[in-house]
């Protein structure tokens, strides 16, 4: 959980929104190939693999988003609760 919390620290609050946002269009686009089943005229087998997939990706996906967002871990907030992070440089060359 530390390595996690720790990517996430260094990542920026755009990133996790962006996760959501695809998160959230992939129940999308298992709703409209679910829609489109009627449709099919071979078997449906590769339709119901990739919306389990889609459904796996997506919850991950925005699993990992709102813990980010509602936990706090991402760079811009984590920069300002330490001011002094050793991994940001800020010396002129």
């Amino acid at each position: 959980m530390k390595k996690l919390t720790g990517w996430m620290d260094r990542c920026s609050r755009m990133s996790f929104l962006l996760m959501l946002v695809v998160g959230v269009y992939l129940f999308y686009a298992i709703y409209k190939m679910y829609q489109g089943l009627g449709e099919t005229a071979g078997s449906p087998l590769p339709i119901y693999l990739f919306m389990g997939l889609f459904a796996v990706v997506g919850i991950l996906l925005m699993i990992l988003g709102l813990f980010a967002m509602v936990s706090g871990h991402y760079k811009e907030n984590s920069a300002a609760q330490s001011p002094n992070d050793p991994f940001e440089d800020d010396s002129e060359v």
